[in-house]
């Protein structure tokens, strides 16, 4: 699962707020991933025009970059009929989402991440996990 998402306000560059550069997933990696959901889906093309668009530019990877950053999501389903979720306060409220958040540098692909993710939140280790697809499943962008 992967999220995309907007923000508003204008933020400096990573080389301006004194960042290294350093991230091991890149721009086009996370592009290639979205291009590749396009295929499977393409009446998804449109609503993603805008996060292809901007991952063109650049600056897409930290929780600081703006106008958008990427966050990933894993969904953990058991036995077929039971999903992990977690309670997470989001929008000043308390909701139940899948285990996710933001990429951090040492991640090097959309599913390191999520799985990284997944075990920060719930404690499940990532090696236990059969991955039914390395390919994102939904994604998101408002």
């Amino acid at each position: 699962m992967t999220h995309v998402e907007p923000h508003q306000p204008a933020r400096s560059s990573a080389e301006s707020r004194g960042e290294s550069d350093a991230w091991l997933i890149r721009h086009a990696d996370i592009n290639q991933e979205l291009a590749a959901h396009i295929r499977r889906y393409p009446d998804e093309a449109t609503p993603l025009s805008e996060p292809m668009r901007l991952l063109t530019r650049g600056g897409c990877t930290s929780r600081h970059d703006f106008p958008m950053h990427v966050t990933v999501g894993a969904l953990l389903v058991h036995a077929g009929t039971e999903i992990l979720l977690v309670q997470h306060r989001a929008f000043g409220i308390l909701l139940l989402l899948q285990p996710g958040g933001h990429l951090e540098p040492s991640d090097a692909t959309l599913l390191d991440a999520a799985l990284r993710e997944l075990a920060e939140e719930t404690g499940v280790d990532p090696q236990q996990v059969v991955r039914a697809s390395r390919a994102p499943v939904y994604i998101e962008y408002g």
